[in-house]
């Protein structure tokens, strides 16, 4: 397994590509990387950049930074910290939440996926 820092690499372990998401029967792509993590892990901010979205809603929680020097990431089940909403501006290394427990018995491990 690749490492990212304290994080380790699980997208391959449950299936990327094409897959059902959750309990659903819909099939959709799942694209990004799977970044093994405990919950209520601290998640920092690559880049300084400014909040595009930041949702509350469980393990369905995302934040989405642009970065200041061009692109951006999408932070998916991370509940966003205190202070992170739409427009505001994150520092490179800040904090910006904190990862959020996986949905019923899915057997999918607490990760965070970008």
């Amino acid at each position: 397994l690749t490492t990212y820092g304290q994080y380790v690499d699980i997208t391959g372990t449950f299936k990327s590509g094409v897959r059902t998401i959750d309990f659903d029967t819909d099939i959709q792509l799942h694209s990004g990387l799977d970044l093994l993590a405990p919950v209520g892990a601290k998640v920092f901010a690559v880049e300084a950049g400014k909040v595009m979205f930041a949702t509350r809603n469980g393990y369905d929680s995302t934040i989405s930074v642009h970065f200041a020097n061009g692109g951006g990431w999408n932070y998916k089940h991370v509940i966003p910290g205190p202070g992170i909403q739409f427009n505001a501006n994150v520092a490179k290394g800040q904090i910006i939440g904190v990862v959020a427990d996986p949905p019923r018995n899915s057997g999918v491990p607490p990760h965070m996926h970008l």
